[in-house]
């Protein structure tokens, strides 16, 4: 049948403006029950453009999507989806979920909005089963599975891949090398988003990658104060505690939207026995971030060191004071890096906080000896478990030997009682620097340091043996996480006793908050 004037021109607005074919012909299950219009939130709306932007200047999609639980994320991503692959011939959509059950919800969302499309927009419905659903005019379609099997989607090309909760995946490395397999590398789009489950896989990789500019993928982070009904009246006489105070400094935001976080925080608190007023708890700075770092945090409760403190440090700029040491963590490629950082009094990582990839040892220890020319260090304490030894000798060898002091991880504590080995002891000595809150650590405001400082965990092979600590082995932490804790090793080998020189504050040192730290900066 042909369409009037005034059809074709509402049927190619709908074709040409996402926003307005969502609001005039998909219908989505409101939290009240209700089956309403699909009118873009906030961070829907965010979550579009940057889609859009994407597909226009680059011709293809690669978008990792860290967020805060309940915003619309797959909602608005689903509903997207359908919208392209019923304008264009050929194109096939796959969603991979993390469950059984949520992958049922989602193709129940799929098969909402068709049921729903307006006879004008509506393509013709061939096979239509548990997961599938073909328009056999148009050979496109919807899929949808569930991660599990290494094997699932891998049969299929598909235009459009959209990855939910993929944090929470079971073989998670194979479906993302599966779905990086499965789209062309343009005319595609290849979305992932999930809630944060710590440090570690192929999400919090992707999402490091992206905000660091590495490769062709972008991020986009949607913080929980995204969504409007996050908020709450507060009774007359409710004052928040200092803590929730310098949490709403933190993130400017107003009161109500503060008594939301401080009773979601509260709930969470009455079951697992925290004090509501001591601030928000790791769990909740998880699931309902209001920046990156908050969502991915690698070890929670369970964290060795401190994640709070460490963010904390981040925020603070001390100024340096006494001897510097400088310490080494070498490495020979095989996904390892020679993890380098320099600590003076209470600040680590001013002088030099680097990663070096390289594979020769004459390289590696020549680049040392720029390095003890250009800062003269008091010391440098080189990790000799391994490679190290050889990079140890070349500098001993060429005159610098009283700098270079040679410290094997698993030899024995100067402490035996306290101490499994020596990497347990300088540990645990870093994590009472960093824990004294007497006088403020600063650290540089580096995501992948953050990651490394606060990677080992206590559930995960730190213990004690007797009276004796012993952390989680280095070798553990990568098979766990997918990286190895170099600059954190090196970090700790500038406790290496007895060369852990200046350790305190000097009379005349200034403590004051970073001027360049912007808590914000992944929230845009």
């Amino acid at each position: 049948m042909e369409l009037s004037f005034d059809e074709r021109r509402i049927r190619r607005r709908l074709r040409d403006d996402f926003p307005y074919f969502a609001r005039k012909c998909l219908r989505i299950r409101s939290e009240s029950g209700d089956v309403v219009p699909l009118i873009l939130n906030e961070a829907q709306q965010a979550l579009y453009e940057e889609i859009e932007e994407q597909w226009l200047s680059r011709g293809f999609v690669r978008l990792v999507v860290p967020k805060a639980r309940q915003l619309g994320t797959s909602t608005l991503i689903t509903a997207y989806f359908l919208w392209r692959v019923i304008h264009h011939f050929g194109w096939l959509a796959f969603i991979l979920t993390h469950e059984a059950k949520a992958t049922s919800n989602l193709f129940g969302m799929v098969e909402r909005y068709y049921d729903n499309l307006p006879k004008l927009v509506a393509p013709t419905v061939g096979k239509d089963n548990a997961n599938e659903l073909r328009f056999p005019k148009m050979d496109s379609g919807y899929v949808v599975g569930t991660a599990g099997a290494r094997s699932v989607g891998r049969s299929f090309t598909f235009q459009l891949f959209h990855g939910s909760e993929v944090a929470f995946w079971p073989n998670a490395q194979d479906h993302f090398d599966g779905a990086g397999n499965a789209v062309p590398s343009t005319g595609s789009m290849l979305i992932l988003e999930s809630s944060a489950n710590g440090v570690g896989g192929p999400f919090w990789a992707t999402t490091m990658a992206a905000i660091r500019g590495v490769g062709t993928w972008r991020c986009t982070f949607l913080s929980w104060k995204m969504k409007h009904s996050n908020r709450r009246d507060p009774p007359n006489d409710w004052k928040p505690s200092a803590a929730w105070l310098a949490y709403q400094q933190q993130h400017e935001v107003d009161i109500e939207q503060l008594y939301w976080a401080y009773t979601k925080n509260a709930d969470r608190c009455a079951q697992t026995g925290e004090d509501p007023e001591s601030g928000p708890s790791w769990r909740f700075l998880q699931e309902h971030p209001g920046n990156v770092m908050e969502a991915f945090q690698s070890g929670g409760e369970g964290s060795f060191i401190s994640n709070q403190r460490v963010v904390e440090a981040r925020r603070t700029l001390t100024e340096p004071y006494g001897p510097i040491v400088i310490g080494v963590d070498p490495a020979r490629g095989g996904g390892d890096r020679t993890g380098v950082i320099s600590r003076q009094g209470r600040v680590l990582g001013k002088i030099i906080c680097e990663r070096w990839d390289m594979n020769d040892l004459n390289a590696i220890a020549s680049r040392l000896a720029m390095v003890i020319k250009q800062f003269q260090p008091k010391a440098m304490p080189i990790d000799v478990t391994g490679v190290g030894a050889g990079v140890y000798d070349i500098l001993k060898a060429n005159g610098y030997d009283k700098i270079v002091h040679a410290v094997n991880f698993g030899a024995q504590a100067y402490e035996p009682d306290r101490y499994a080995n020596r990497r347990a002891e300088m540990w645990d000595h870093m994590r009472q620097w960093i824990d004294d809150k007497a006088v403020p650590v600063s650290i540089p405001d580096d995501d992948i340091l953050h990651s490394e400082l606060t990677a080992p965990r206590w559930d995960e092979g730190t213990k004690f043996v007797g009276t004796r600590l012993l952390l989680e082995s280095k070798e553990h932490i990568k098979a766990r996480l997918g990286l190895s804790p170099d600059l954190g090793d090196a970090a700790a080998l500038t406790f290496s006793v007895p060369h852990a020189l200046a350790s305190q504050l000097g009379p005349a040192q200034q403590v004051h908050t970073r001027r360049d730290y912007d808590p914000f900066k992944h929230s845009r």
